[in-house]
């Protein structure tokens, strides 16, 4: 899976919150490796939030200003300057529907293709033109048409 995470020094946590006007989530983690479900989160919003990770220590300016507790510990950075605990499970499903509440709204469709509930139903022509000549990574499931 390709990564679009933002990997965050410790010393440049503030720098990251500070960039863009997207909502960012961060999270703090022991892992060397970003996980998967990091990687397709971040994926799937891009362009309505940016995620990012650190390896900061418990120790850092950066793990104290945000009071981590344990690792991996997820916060999302609020415009204002807050930093909200997700304190859910750290589940594909609740990681995702913390992050879709507070990401930046999905752009419109331009009617070519029908929002399904996070899926995008597309047509050959759809296909043709987004899909192929595209470089980003798709996932595409292909079901017979009910009519």
């Amino acid at each position: 899976v390709p990564s679009i995470v933002v990997q965050v020094p410790a010393d440049k946590v503030s720098e990251f919150a500070a960039n863009g006007t997207l909502p960012k989530a961060l999270l703090f983690t022991s892992k060397s490796e970003t996980t998967t479900l990091l990687k397709a989160l971040s994926l799937s919003l891009s362009g309505r939030m940016l995620i990012g990770e650190t390896r900061a220590e418990k120790e850092s300016a950066a793990a104290k200003s945000f009071n981590v507790e344990t690792y991996p510990s997820l916060y999302l950075l609020q415009p204002e300057g807050e930093h909200l605990l997700f304190t859910g499970e750290l589940k594909p499903q609740s990681l995702r529907a913390f992050l879709e509440e507070h990401a930046a709204p999905a752009p419109s469709d331009d009617g070519a293709a029908a929002d399904q509930g996070g899926a995008l139903v597309i047509d050959e022509a759809v296909f043709k033109s987004e899909v192929e000549p595209s470089q980003d990574a798709w996932v595409l499931f292909v079901s017979e048409s009910e009519a």
